[in-house]
């Protein structure tokens, strides 16, 4: 329930105009596209359809992950407002509220952690020891819990998702090999939980795990993809706005609305360009709703 709390909204980090409504984060999200380094680690049973770049989500390597190894250490790398951040914290909510299924027949049951680099980095700098229970157990949410001793040690040992976002965040370049370095003793510590990395290319090329199984990039939003979130964000606004009602009449005018706006982006070069990025995205849907 801790997970759930902070996790359950739709956050737009580095966005100026905002809505006045916090939107549901399932109900916004729309699932990221992920293509891997080297297709040749690829199952050819994951391979969905005749281009594997369009098809494959994070699901698809959790699924498989007892019979692929590789997929333990995951590393999943994109440009600034790909939604890296965003695909963990639904990782993370859906694993807190056992939704996994809904997403993967044969997504495995797992117990989420969530750690921000940017928010971790000084405490690894400061020890370079320090262990990643002693992490987890340093955020205030976690000490409130009061978890009894070695709790988390032993998740950690058979059934743990770690997350841990941000490795380009940590901006000092010595700081972040340094970081670097710490992430892969614990992958190697607790060979059994799954380990997801994320960071921008450029800051994981500069520092990479010594650890690293498969490393994934997110793909820009397609047009279906674009189309959809733009239609999941108008509606979950209009519901807002009229306070939960929901009929056909407020349907209409959220599909009015996401119509317009999808219109304007396909006849804008552009705008079109900039709507494959998801903040991006996000922002021209603000500004078109709420600034006219």
């Amino acid at each position: 329930q801790q997970l759930i709390y902070p996790y359950r909204d739709f956050r737009t980090q580095g966005t100026q105009t905002r809505g006045p409504f916090a939107l549901d984060l399932e109900k916004v999200f729309v699932p990221l596209r992920v293509a891997p380094e080297s297709l040749e680690r690829i199952p050819s049973d994951m391979i969905r359809f005749s281009d594997t770049h369009d098809s494959l989500q994070i699901w698809d390597f959790l699924a498989v992950v007892k019979r692929q190894p590789a997929f333990q250490r995951l590393v999943v790398i994109g440009a600034p407002g790909a939604g890296k951040s965003t695909l963990m914290e639904h990782l993370a909510l859906t694993y807190a509220k056992r939704n996994q299924r809904n997403y993967h027949a044969k997504a495995p049951k797992l117990l989420p952690i969530l750690l921000y680099l940017r928010n971790a980095r000084e405490a690894i700098a400061e020890a370079p020891q320090i262990s990643l229970v002693d992490l987890i157990l340093q955020q205030p949410k976690i000490k409130a819990l009061n978890p009894p001793p070695q709790w988390f040690q032993q998740q950690l040992q058979q059934r743990c998702l770690v997350m841990l976002d941000g490795l380009d965040e940590v901006a000092n370049p010595d700081q972040r090999r340094l970081v670097s370095a710490w992430v892969d003793h614990p992958i190697q510590v607790y060979p059994k939980a799954i380990f997801i990395l994320t960071s921008r290319p450029h800051g994981y090329r500069s520092a990479p795990l010594q650890q690293a199984g498969t490393l994934l990039e997110v793909q820009p939003f397609s047009i279906a993809q674009m189309q959809q979130f733009i239609q999941n964000w108008y509606l979950q606004n209009e519901l807002m706005r009229r306070l939960g009602k929901d009929d056909p009449g407020v349907r209409a005018i959220a599909r009015q609305q996401a119509t317009d706006l999808i219109g304007r982006i396909q006849k804008n070069a552009p705008l079109a360009a900039m709507a494959t990025n998801p903040l991006l995205l996000t922002m021209i849907a603000t500004v078109h709703c709420f600034r006219g």
